[in-house]
């Protein structure tokens, strides 16, 4: 019984984990400074004095494997000539739903770095001037796709997380059961179930391993914070 139960404990956690993270592309903030393995960046190509019409621009200044950071052309007033013009910045996120935009900033800013993203994911991108009457004006529109990162986070695993994510938390728990005296095995069995790579199916065994044996306290509840802070903390890479 208590090897099933920790089967059961690394298959929940697996699960947890891989949901948390796809959670995270719902949050995007802005800080001032986010930091991101394999991150390019370049400046504002934007020149003021040139600005023409109503339309903003939108341009890429930054991108890693969690965050990109855009810039968009300013209009100094709005059309009462009085204050800075607010902008919405709209995000359209394959994880949530690719058919609807979310808010991600509404404000007079025109930088901003939206992180908490995916690695190895396309997102789409668009920024709406608002004039004094309320109205919409036209909107500028840029698709950013994100760095790679480490043994899971490229296009082939990142889509096998997105299409399995239904079936995801049973395959891996029949893997584990299945298997439980083969690491090798499970490893195959959730590359076949679940279609992770060969490299990504080990990293997931090995979280697993790890969690349960430094955070077995604080995940009798695989679900609770105390466990995601836990494994993130002592079995994540860098964490």
């Amino acid at each position: 019984r208590c090897v099933l139960l920790a089967l059961s404990l690394a298959a929940n956690l697996a699960l947890a984990l891989a949901l948390a993270l796809i959670a995270k592309s719902s949050n995007a903030v802005a800080p001032s400074a986010p930091p991101s393995p394999n991150a390019s960046f370049s400046t504002c190509p934007f020149d003021p004095a040139a600005m023409t019409g109503d339309a903003p621009e939108l341009a890429v200044t930054g991108l890693g494997s969690t965050f990109t950071s855009l810039c968009w052309t300013d209009f100094a007033h709005d059309d009462r000539g009085l204050v800075a013009t607010p902008y919405e910045l709209y995000l359209v996120d394959p994880w949530m739903d690719a058919a609807r935009q979310h808010l991600v900033y509404a404000g007079r800013a025109t930088t901003i770095n939206v992180t908490d993203l995916l690695p190895a994911t396309r997102y789409g991108f668009q920024v709406r001037r608002n004039s004094a009457s309320n109205q919409a004006d036209e909107a500028a529109a840029v698709d950013v796709t994100t760095h790679h990162l480490g043994l899971c986070g490229n296009p082939s695993d990142v889509a096998a997380y997105h299409a399995t994510k239904s079936t995801m938390k049973s395959d891996i728990q029949k893997c584990m059961i299945a298997h439980a005296f083969s690491d090798d095995k499970i490893q195959h069995c959730i590359s076949h179930r679940v279609g992770l790579s060969p490299p990504c199916a080990a990293c997931w065994v090995a979280e697993a391993h790890c969690t349960i044996k430094e955070c077995w306290n604080e995940c009798l509840t695989p679900t609770s914070q105390a466990c995601e802070d836990c494994s993130e903390a002592r079995c994540f890479p860098g964490g």
